[in-house]
């Protein structure tokens, strides 16, 4: 089953690789196609770890007898385990005079406060946008299939660039497979 979506996942990726990025510097603008995560195929034993993390939560909330913990572990190891299996969908981004659009999701620029570019050289790049408010003030957008260069050259016709650093949260959801 797993190899049927990977297939799928590696298919579609070459029909967006021979997609080029349009750029119309112009209008300032520039709209790219990339996947929302990279997708890595995971077998039955990867979610060993997260089970037993959970299996250990949960013996740890019946000995101290806190059932509401055991229900909020169970539905985290249900979600997590629904997510990780689900293919990741494919988004076009697109900066524009009014904002970015990531997907059908508008973000307007009086609404984002600066920018920051993180260049990977193992990884693909990605774009950070810094909102003014909110619980998630970061948004990241995968840099595959466009050049840096030119997303740089429009962005910054819209926000100042402020260097930020990654989330650990980020960071570790990188290392462990999100």
């Amino acid at each position: 089953k797993s190899i049927g979506v990977k297939n799928r996942v590696s298919q579609a990726s070459d029909t967006v690789t021979r997609r080029v990025a349009r750029k119309n510097a112009d209008r300032g603008e520039i709209e790219w196609t990339s996947y929302e995560h990279e997708y890595r195929v995971r077998g039955n034993y990867w979610f060993l770890y997260p089970l037993t993390l959970a299996t250990a939560g949960i013996v740890f909330g019946i000995l101290t007898r806190s059932y509401l913990f055991i229900g909020f572990l169970l539905i985290a190891f249900i979600a997590l385990t629904v997510y990780m299996k689900r293919p990741p969908r494919l988004l076009t981004f697109r900066i524009e005079r009014r904002g970015v659009w990531i997907g059908h999701q508008f973000h307007d620029f009086g609404k984002l406060e600066s920018f920051w570019i993180f260049e990977h050289p193992l990884l693909t790049s990605e774009l950070l946008l810094e909102k003014r408010h909110g619980f998630n003030s970061l948004l990241n957008l995968r840099l595959e299939n466009v050049s840096v260069s030119d997303v740089k050259e429009v962005i910054s016709l819209y926000l100042p660039e402020k260097e930020q650093k990654a989330a650990a949260s980020h960071q570790i959801a990188r290392i462990i497979g999100f």
